[in-house]
């Protein structure tokens, strides 16, 4: 069996500063920037800047609702306090799945680029460690 050589064509990019910009920076998509993804990079912190508003207007929804309620929600059932915070609940978990989707999304992209299966805009690999 002989071993077959390629000429592919690398992307100039370094592997290192895409792998370090996706753990720190990945969940507002600062690597796919990096790597001329542009509309990625876009996508990722739409979500993560949207998915912070939502947390925290739906955080203080539901602070203004027991703050409201005062000592009316001991003598609540557990039903009917729920029920009264249902908006405000559903904007904290609308806003943390924007949170989470777009680290995992991150996660699974630094995970790629680690391997050297991560391409810059032109399609191209992105496999040199650092620039040369």
């Amino acid at each position: 069996m002989s071993s077959e050589l390629t000429n592919e064509t690398v992307s100039p990019k370094s592997r290192l500063c895409a792998m370090l910009l996706g753990i720190f920076l990945g969940n507002i998509g600062v690597h796919n920037f990096y790597l001329g993804k542009i509309g990625k990079g876009l996508t990722q912190v739409l979500m993560t800047v949207f998915g912070f508003v939502l947390y925290i207007v739906g955080f203080a929804k539901a602070a203004v609702n027991l703050i409201t309620l005062g000592e009316d929600v001991s003598s609540l059932s557990p039903l009917s306090a729920v029920s009264s915070f249902g908006p405000s609940a559903g904007l904290l978990l609308f806003g943390i799945l924007l949170l989470i989707v777009p680290s995992i999304w991150a996660f699974v992209e630094w995970i790629i680029i680690a391997t050297g299966n991560g391409t810059d805009k032109n399609s191209l690999r992105v496999k040199n460690w650092v620039n040369d």
